[in-house]
């Protein structure tokens, strides 16, 4: 079995042109809305209990904590010159939603930094955290912006050592939150390393459209097999693109090759077939053991995007 994993690129947003008042006015609401709720994250979660994350985000907070100066003028003072960097290869619809995000981002948290915490405890806190910055920075990301512009730089950019880049982001990750370890504590530390986990998850889980479900593409030379087992143990039905019914009978009949005396399947035989199937999340693990075990040499590809229940694509 081959597993292919689709890339996440940066969704398709219409030209700005294209969008009516009404929809550029849901846009900009949701990208306001998005950056207020990760500011709730960073100032009443993560921040008054000594843990920070990566990317820019992690960079502002140490220098806010060295500096004694506030939070918010760092996260826009340190994003800026890369929005000013990209100027000319970015479309200007992103300029304007990042520069928007990053403007309610900085002025939200320095206007919730008097607040009090609303939760102490470690654990809780890295958790409530976790889930509001990631899903805030997943709102903005979905409407066509970012707040970290360290973190968007491979895909907002292109760069042609793409990987490269993507390890440089990492190591620096790493340092920010080891640096993290010394400043405020280990155990702070593992704190700020699970609610940075749970940003990311909280990030693509907006990025794919809140939804838990996910389309997989199948290419078997025995999708009779697989096509039994997973309705036999996970109720699932295949879906098959649409073609003529000729067509269709003709291939289905091509896929039904005998075996030899011994029992032999002769792949030669066969015509590799393409169908998918809309599987929950959590069964994705189950779902792959099932059509490996069905044909070992499969290849399935898991489309970053999300659908909803019945295959119908996320708006």
């Amino acid at each position: 079995m081959k597993l292919v994993r689709v890339p996440a690129g940066p969704a398709k947003q219409p030209a700005l042109g294209r969008l009516t008042r009404t929809q550029w006015g849901l846009k900009l609401l949701m990208v306001v809305l998005g950056s207020f709720l990760a500011a709730v994250g960073l100032e009443l979660f993560l921040i008054p209990n000594g843990m920070i994350v990566g990317g820019m985000t992690g960079v502002s907070a140490l220098f806010a904590h060295f500096t004694e100066m506030r939070l918010g003028l760092f996260l826009f003072v340190l994003n800026l010159p890369l929005i000013l960097l990209s100027y000319r290869r970015v479309r200007r619809e992103w300029i304007l939603v990042t520069f928007l995000g990053l403007l309610v981002f900085s002025v939200s948290t320095l206007f919730l930094h008097p607040v009090p915490a609303l939760l102490e405890n470690g654990l809780p806190a890295a958790l409530g955290g976790g889930l509001a910055l990631g899903l805030g920075i997943g709102l903005v990301v979905r409407y066509g912006g970012t707040l970290d512009t360290l973190e968007m730089t491979n895909g907002t950019w292109k760069l042609k050592d793409a990987g490269a880049a993507y390890h440089g982001v990492m190591l620096l990750n790493l340092m920010i939150l080891t640096g993290a370890g010394f400043i405020y504590g280990w155990e702070q530390a593992m704190y700020s390393i699970l609610a940075y986990l749970l940003a990311y998850e909280m990030v693509h889980f907006a990025m794919r459209g809140f939804t838990v479900h996910r389309r997989v593409n199948i290419i078997s030379l025995w999708p009779e097999d697989i096509e039994q087992e997973v309705e036999r143990r996970l109720g699932r039905i295949a879906q098959y693109p649409q073609q003529p019914a000729d067509e269709f009978e003709d291939n289905r009949g091509a896929l039904t090759g005998e075996e030899d005396a011994g029992g032999a399947r002769h792949r030669s035989r066969r015509t590799p077939h393409s169908f998918s199937y809309v599987v929950h999340f959590m069964e994705m693990p189950k779902f792959k053991a099932i059509v490996g075990a069905a044909d070992p040499l499969a290849v399935i590809t898991v489309e970053e995007q999300g659908v909803r229940r019945d295959g119908r694509p996320v708006n």
